[in-house]
């Protein structure tokens, strides 16, 4: 990814973050916050079935929330 790309995800990330100061003084908390972007974005659907998991365990979400209602990969590649 390039820095371009980099600056202009974390512009779009400072529309609902840190947007009490301005994007100069923002950005390095918006890229140390931020969570890593995959290769091609691609989902890691391991991950995202242990977070699942960790919030049904917490009782932050259903007991019988599911990976397939929560996510829908049939636009993104996942591994």
């Amino acid at each position: 990814m390039s820095e371009d790309e980099i600056v202009e995800i974390s512009r779009i990330i400072h529309e609902y973050v840190c947007t009490d100061r301005p994007f100069e003084n923002a950005d390095a908390a918006i890229r140390a916050g931020a969570m890593r972007v995959n290769p091609d974005a691609r989902m890691n659907l391991t991950s995202i079935r242990d977070q699942l998991a960790w919030f049904v365990s917490e009782g932050l979400v259903p007991a019988d929330a599911s990976i397939e209602t929560l996510v829908d990969n049939s636009f993104v590649e996942t591994y």
